[in-house]
């Protein structure tokens, strides 16, 4: 009898849970480093790096994956993220990590309406349902008229509208192989990257280059798992499992700097878990 093949849903969904955790661990390792130096340089460092570990990928991939169909939407990508990517590192290096995690969060709102609005994808009713019960989730974590709006708040925030743009234009160049699309994408923010990392340069020690060297690494695997994903699923369906990135950051950011979510965390993030379980099997459902 032979084996069951697995859902391209149920791939696209453990790849962004991948995204989820290496993005998590990331952005604990930011922290680690913001002390010494300003978050655009480590901006600068994390895509070189990331760029130095993907193209042994490319190389081994042979010249298919350094001949991209879309090269102007994969440097457009890289210019959206490019501020997505700034303004999420200094958030990181501003706010605690449970509520800049929680912050983020609105970027699968923003991602679905994108989806329906720019990309014309065919947004279903329990995707709707899913998303906006996990933004209820992120809701609860806020607690809306307490002290969460900072203006470090809001960095994260268009940090995430930002990102939501980048994961659409990403959709778009679907037909690239994940290993160009990460190629590209690295390369063109570590250049654009640099002329800003220069206006706020520090020689970072052996100890930051050897964290953001970790960095590169967990962000590039992030990518390709994302960039991958995204060729399997509609982007409005991958939303919901972004939310998963708050259990993910609760473990090291405690390890690290001894920061513990608290109930209204946790209570958001169990509405946040059943919103992702709906949609799953929902999806499930309707695929199988």
């Amino acid at each position: 009898m032979p084996a069951p093949s697995v859902s391209p849903h149920i791939v696209a969904v453990l790849l962004c849970l991948t995204t989820a955790a290496t993005g998590s661990l990331m952005n604990c390792f930011i922290r680690l480093v913001t002390d010494e130096l300003h978050p655009f340089e480590i901006a600068f460092f994390r895509n070189l790096f990331g760029f130095l570990s993907i193209l042994p990928f490319a190389v081994a991939a042979g010249r298919s994956a350094f001949r991209a169909h879309q090269p102007g939407r994969l440097f457009f990508a890289a210019f959206v993220n490019l501020f997505s990517m700034m303004a999420g590192f200094s958030a990181v290096a501003l706010l605690p990590l449970n509520e800049f995690t929680a912050l983020t969060f609105t970027q699968p709102l923003f991602q679905t309406i994108g989806a329906a609005l720019i990309l014309g994808e065919a947004v279903r009713r329990w995707r709707w349902i899913g998303t906006l019960a996990g933004f209820l989730g992120v809701l609860i974590v806020m607690r809306p008229g307490t002290e969460a709006f900072t203006p470090a708040s809001l960095l994260a925030l268009f940090g995430a509208s930002t990102y939501a743009a980048v994961a659409l234009i990403m959709k778009r160049a679907s037909n690239e192989s994940s290993i160009t699309a990460v190629l590209y994408v690295s390369f063109g923010i570590t250049c654009l990257s640099l002329p800003v990392a220069a206006t706020v340069w520090v020689w970072p020690s052996a100890y930051a280059l050897m964290v953001m060297a970790a960095i590169g690494a967990l962000g590039t695997i992030g990518w390709f798992a994302f960039a991958y994903a995204f060729k399997l699923a509609d982007a409005s369906a991958l939303a919901p499992y972004d939310f998963t990135r708050l259990p993910f950051v609760a473990v090291p950011d405690y390890l690290m700097f001894g920061e513990v979510p608290d109930v209204w965390t946790w209570l958001g993030a169990a509405v946040i878990f059943a919103a992702s379980a709906f949609v799953t099997r929902a999806e499930v459902r309707r695929t199988g």
